[in-house]
């Protein structure tokens, strides 16, 4: 189980809200069917204005995301101050600690707690898979 991250991180504001995750008109696609699940992953943040966002989290025509890390402000995340959508940080979870590679600088993070085996399971889905919440595909 991997527990430490490096990538560029993709920042948003404040207030970041379910229809600008997933905009409503795709919450039609089916997460359990495998092609419905990697479409649906991408139009994730697909919902935020370009106007604030020109750089798109997964670019058009894409499934994937280049940032395999995003921050937020209140009501999302934390760090929105600190860092810029292209900040290379390494995460690490069991330390709680992410650190900016430009800087080096460490920032502590609460704990995830009770959400700590979702993550380790690589997500919601496999989570429910593993403890049999939903059948195995």
């Amino acid at each position: 189980m991997q527990t430490v991250f490096t990538g560029p991180v993709f920042v948003v504001r404040d207030n970041i809200d379910t229809d600008q995750i997933i905009p409503a008109q795709y919450l039609n696609l089916v997460p359990t069917i495998a092609e419905e699940y990697e479409k649906l992953g991408s139009y994730a943040m697909a919902g935020l204005p370009e106007s604030l966002y020109p750089g798109r989290f997964v670019k058009e025509g894409q499934v994937d995301s280049e940032y395999p890390i995003m921050v937020g402000g209140r009501n999302f995340g934390c760090l929105c101050d600190i860092l810029k959508t292209g900040d290379v940080v390494t995460v690490d979870l069991d330390a709680a600690t992410v650190t900016a590679k430009a800087t080096g600088k460490v920032y502590q993070f609460k704990p995830l707690g009770d959400v700590r085996p979702v993550v380790d399971a690589g997500g919601l889905f496999n989570y429910a898979r593993i403890t049999g919440m939903m059948p195995k595909s």
